[in-house]
């Protein structure tokens, strides 16, 4: 992979953009975690008891498996917005927002941008895409600015008491190798009926 050499002034490095310190603390880390494992021992909806509308979800969309421009020990955490359209379209629809990189387990930087959801839902299983920019300042390197990235998620639709519930798992990349820094990396989504 060839990366073309720009020579900065010194002072210009100086005045570099400070990372977006992080919206989550290690307790939220932590308890999306919890609920990651709890979701994903719910049992399936049976297919005559899936919901017959239109149905919001929220939850989160985690990883501690992301690597970096080939370095490993990252993660993310972000707010996951989720609508399924069990009443004839069957389509999935949503964003991710509110998207934290973590480091070895500890917040490090709220990330720029977000990610939106498009795919579609029969009997219950989830097929979708979550594709967008997302920015990231590092003042230490190797890796600042601009990527653009696309996860293939799939998943199901779980009963969770009365309600119904989603989980699932990603894995994707950056979309090319020219973008400013190279993602790869794999993780789960998950949440609950508003």
């Amino acid at each position: 992979m060839f990366r073309s050499l720009v020579i900065v002034p010194f002072a210009a490095l100086a005045a570099c953009a400070s990372p977006t310190p992080p919206s989550v603390s290690a307790t939220d880390i932590a308890a999306a975690d919890a609920e990651r494992q709890r979701i994903s021992l719910l049992p399936d909806v049976a297919g005559t008891d899936l919901p017959t509308s239109s149905v919001d979800y929220s939850g989160n969309f985690l990883s501690n498996n992301l690597m970096i421009d080939g370095e490993g020990g990252y993660g993310v955490l972000g707010d996951l917005a989720m609508t399924i359209d069990f009443g004839g379209s069957n389509r999935v629809s949503g964003s991710v927002r509110n998207l934290n990189l973590t480091e070895r387990g500890a917040p490090d930087q709220l990330l720029g941008g977000r990610l939106d959801i498009r795919g579609s839902s029969s009997g219950g299983d989830i097929v979708a895409r979550a594709s967008g920019e997302l920015d990231a300042v590092n003042d230490l390197l190797p890796f600042r600015g601009t990527t653009n990235v696309e996860f293939a998620m799939t998943g199901g639709t779980r009963q969770d008491g009365n309600d119904t519930a989603v989980f699932g798992t990603w894995v994707g990349a950056s979309t090319s190798v020219d973008d400013d820094f190279f993602v790869t990396g794999s993780g789960t989504f998950f949440g609950t009926e508003d």
